[in-house]
């Protein structure tokens, strides 16, 4: 299993941020991403005392200048306990199910951490989970034009 705060090549998950009773806007630290395509990042509320709720934003960063930046818009707020899912994956739907807050088609850069944005000063306690997205990419038929010693055309499809 990761350490806290890390993710790992041979098994993609990590804890980002451990369950704490928190009031104010945190980051987790940067993850780097080994060649993984997508990550699912899961906010897990065990006790919500307010109405200013919870934002989780994923973010990438500038590798030149080191500048996050957001892979999307900031979601609804989180108010109630519960888990919800925050998904940045190739070939993600935009649609979200159940637990699905927010689904998002991209690709997670190498440098990566998630922004948690506080409402207000209100207390939730909650942690913040990340596990990696391996997709199968579909292979895609190509064709070519090929001629053999003699300059007769051949044609393969791949």
């Amino acid at each position: 299993m990761a350490q806290a705060g890390t993710a790992n090549a041979t098994t993609p998950k990590a804890t980002l941020l451990s369950s704490s009773a928190r009031t104010a806007t945190i980051q987790s630290s940067d993850q780097i991403n080994y060649n993984g395509r997508g990550v699912q990042v899961v906010l897990n509320v065990t006790a919500a005392s307010g109405t200013g709720g919870l934002q989780v934003v994923v973010q990438g960063k500038d590798p030149v200048s080191g500048t996050y930046y957001n892979l999307y818009a900031a979601p609804t707020a989180i108010t109630a306990t519960g888990i919800k899912v925050y998904e940045v994956a190739p070939g993600a739907s935009t649609a979200g199910a159940s637990d699905v807050a927010s689904r998002v088609a991209g690709q997670l850069p190498r440098t990566w951490r998630v922004n948690v944005i506080a409402g207000d000063s209100s207390s939730y306690t909650y942690s913040i989970g990340a596990v990696g997205c391996e997709l199968v990419s579909e292979v895609q038929s190509t064709s070519f034009s090929l001629r053999d010693s003699k300059g007769s055309s051949l044609k393969a499809v791949l």
